[in-house]
């Protein structure tokens, strides 16, 4: 009789983990993966956005995209209704994936790269496309 309590036991416990596990893994944060695996997601993140058919005439990949970090303050970027971030609980480490492109082959019209792209850490979502023709987009409802 014991045994098949604590066998019940077992399968309801493995249920709930089983259950959770979805949640736990799509609510990690993308600084709190090892370095490799960080950056193939990132950059993985950014190519989905860049190569959306939206910025299709846009999209050139010359070398390895670089990733660099920054912090905002999210009280004001949060609370302005006339910012990209408005409303969403963006966190406040945000990563930039920068694409370069061969400027032996063409000048960009306004910055130094053929894109930006702006990724949440505690959201794991690109919320902002910066082109190199100086265009920028609201890109959170692109991903996937």
């Amino acid at each position: 009789m014991k045994t098949i309590h604590t066998l019940k036991y077992l399968i309801l416990l493995s249920i709930c983990t089983l259950a959770l596990l979805p949640t736990t893994m799509c609510a990690q944060k993308i600084s709190d993966l090892p370095e490799k695996e960080r950056n193939e997601k990132l950059i993985k993140i950014a190519r989905t956005i860049f190569k959306n058919q939206k910025f299709k005439e846009a999209y050139r990949e010359y070398g390895t995209p670089t990733i660099r970090t920054y912090n905002i303050d999210t009280t004001k970027i949060n609370r302005n209704p006339k910012s990209i971030g408005y409303g969403k609980d963006l966190g406040s480490l945000v990563y930039i994936v920068t694409f370069p492109y061969d400027k032996s082959k063409e000048k960009m019209e306004w910055y130094d790269f053929a894109a930006e792209v702006y990724i949440s850490d505690k959201q794991s979502k690109a919320y902002t496309i910066i082109l190199g023709n100086g265009y920028g987009y609201d890109t959170y409802n692109l991903n996937q």
